[in-house]
C-alpha cells in the first residue's frame, strides 16, 4: 500500500520538481504524487517520502525519474482539429506565399510527449503538399520526459492510441502493423527529430535548433506559475524566425505577451505572429522584456 504524503514532504518534492522542470505542484496534488511515485518509492526501497526528497537532492538520475513520472503525457493524434485546420488553410499556405514554394519549413512541437503531434503534422503536410521527398521540411519534437521520447522515436502506438484521433484511412496509409502495435512509416518518421530538453532552460532551448517557422506549445503553460510562463514565452519567442507563428492550446491565452508577438486568430484558433524587430520596437510594449 502506498504511503500517504504529508504537507511538508509534498512541499519538499514539489520544490525539487519545480527546480528541475518548472512544473508547479500545489497542495492539491498529493494524490497525484502518491499515485505516480508510489511504485518508484517501492522499487527503489526508499523508506519514506522525506527520504525520497533527500535522495533526489544528491541523485540526479533519481530526480529525473521523479520528474519523468510526474510529467503529464496526455496527447492524441490531431488533438484539437481546429489547430490543424488553421495550419492547413492559413498558416502554412501563407508561409509559402511569403517565402516561395521551395522555401524550407521548420516546425517545433515544443512539448511533444509521445510524438502524436509531430506525426500528425507530418501527415497533414503529406496531404497538403504531396510527396515530401526533396522538400526542405523538418519537424523537431522536444520533451522533458525520456520515457515519452523513447516511444516518439520508435513511432509505435497501441490500438487504443491510434484510435484516438486517427480515422481508418490515415491508419492504413501512414502506418504498418507490428504485432499488437502500429508503426509510423519511414516516409514520415524521416521528417522528425526528437530531443530531450527543458523549456525553462535557455541553453537547453537553444539545443532545439531553429529558428522555427511554426512553434506548437499546446497545453504546457498551464503547468507553470506566472513567472515561469514569462520565461517560457520569452524562450519560445527567441527560437522563432521573423513572421513565425506560435500556437498554444485552445483554452490557453498569453498575458503579458512579448513585444514581438502580435495576436491574431483564424476560425477560433488564436496564434501569435513574431513581427520584425523594427516594427515590434515601434509598437506599445506589453511587458518589459523582449525576445
Amino acid at each position: 500500500m502506498t504511503q500517504k504524503i504529508n504537507i511538508a514532504d509534498l512541499a519538499a518534492i514539489s520544490e525539487i520538481v519545480h527546480e528541475a522542470s518548472g512544473i508547479a505542484l500545489d497542495r492539491s496534488k498529493g494524490y497525484l504524487v502518491e499515485t505516480r511515485l508510489g511504485s518508484l518509492l517501492r522499487e527503489r526501497g526508499v523508506a519514506s517520502w522525506a527520504a525520497l526528497a533527500t535522495r533526489c537532492r544528491r541523485d540526479r538520475k533519481l530526480r529525473d525519474e521523479v520528474v519523468d513520472a510526474l510529467t503529464t503525457k496526455e496527447t492524441s493524434f490531431f488533438r484539437d482539429p481546429r489547430t490543424f485546420e488553421a495550419l492547413t488553410h492559413k498558416l502554412i499556405p501563407e508561409h509559402y506565399e511569403r517565402l516561395g514554394p521551395h522555401a524550407p519549413l521548420r516546425i517545433w512541437s515544443a512539448a511533444c510527449s509521445t510524438g502524436q503531434e509531430v506525426y500528425s503534422a507530418a501527415m497533414m503536410l503529406r496531404e497538403m503538399l504531396g510527396p515530401l521527398a526533396g522538400r526542405r521540411i523538418s519537424i523537431v519534437g522536444t520533451d522533458i520526459s525520456p520515457t515519452a521520447l523513447k516511444q516518439a522515436n520508435r513511432g509505435s502506438y497501441s490500438e487504443l492510441e491510434v484510435s484516438r484521433g486517427l480515422h481508418s484511412e490515415r491508419l492504413q496509409r501512414y502506418f504498418s502493423r507490428d504485432k499488437a502495435h502500429f508503426r509510423v512509416l519511414d516516409e514520415l518518421r524521416g521528417l522528425a527529430v526528437f530531443k530531450q530538453l527543458n523549456l525553462l532552460d535557455p541553453v537547453s532551448v537553444r539545443g532545439a535548433g531553429g529558428p522555427f517557422d511554426i512553434v506548437l506549445c499546446r497545453n504546457v503553460a498551464i503547468y507553470f506559475d506566472d513567472d515561469d510562463r514569462l520565461k517560457l514565452f520569452d524562450h519560445l519567442c527567441r527560437a522563432m524566425a521573423p513572421q513565425a507563428v506560435l500556437i498554444l492550446g485552445l483554452t490557453e491565452t498569453m498575458r503579458n505577451v512579448p513585444r514581438e508577438l502580435r495576436r491574431d486568430s483564424f476560425r477560433g484558433v488564436t496564434f501569435y505572429r513574431r513581427e520584425p524587430r523594427e516594427r515590434a520596437q515601434a509598437a506599445p510594449a506589453s511587458r518589459l522584456t523582449s525576445c
